[in-house]
């Protein structure tokens, strides 16, 4: 099936990251997007990252029907408890989007961030989500999404961007007149240190819903 929107995911990790996690799955008539940044500072981070990611994958299995918000947001309550229940594993955001022609549906919780740079200005998809408790402290309280077909670029990332990056610069990397993989990568590139390191883990889905 034919991918509904131009869209491109990058996840690239700091000298001492490894804790960001995403996917970017055609799904029905639906784009997913799931992102996840684990805590680093407890451990454990990365093991929790990636349970959002395996968590979406097992939903999409058992046939999710990608514009229930209110699915999604179960879902994160789930691995909530799940990632609770791991000894080996810490805390995470998590972002999970479905993208159709009709809707924009999903769940958020955690600090990592939707933002859609439209032509009437810029919307803040998660804008209500709580930041914390984060998954996997067993008292997580994921926020639904649920918006209209929207039309712009919509970026999904983690705090290593959105820490580092102010909107009105993020804009103008994402207007630029060249392919969205050019994009996608100039913004990651726009993060480094004059080291060659990033200032801490990006995963980056961009996404032009024209």
């Amino acid at each position: 099936m034919e991918q509904p929107f131009p869209a491109h995911l990058l996840v690239e990790q700091s000298k001492n990251g490894g804790h960001d996690r995403a996917l970017l799955y055609q799904y029905k008539d639906s784009l997913i997007i799931a992102v996840a940044d684990g805590s680093g500072g407890q451990g454990g981070g990365g093991e929790a990252a990636d349970k959002v990611i395996k968590g979406v994958k097992k939903a999409l299995a058992n046939g999710i029907e990608p514009g229930d918000y209110a699915a999604w947001c179960s879902m994160l309550v789930d691995i909530d408890r799940e990632i609770e229940e791991d000894k080996e594993a810490g805390e995470t955001t998590a972002i999970v989007l479905a993208l159709s022609r009709r809707y924009i549906a999903g769940a958020a919780c955690g600090d990592s961030r939707a933002l859609l740079f439209s032509r009437t200005g810029l919307i803040d998809i998660t804008k209500k989500q709580n930041r914390r408790p984060m998954l996997g402290s067993g008292g997580s309280l994921p926020v639904p999404i649920n918006e209209r077909s929207l039309v712009g670029t919509l970026v999904v990332a983690t705090d290593g961007l959105f820490d580092y990056m102010q909107a009105k610069a993020l804009e103008k990397c994402v207007s630029r007149p060249i392919n969205i993989e050019e994009r996608a990568k100039n913004i990651v590139h726009s993060l480094r240190l004059k080291s060659g390191d990033l200032p801490d883990d990006v995963a980056l889905a961009l996404v032009d819903t024209l």
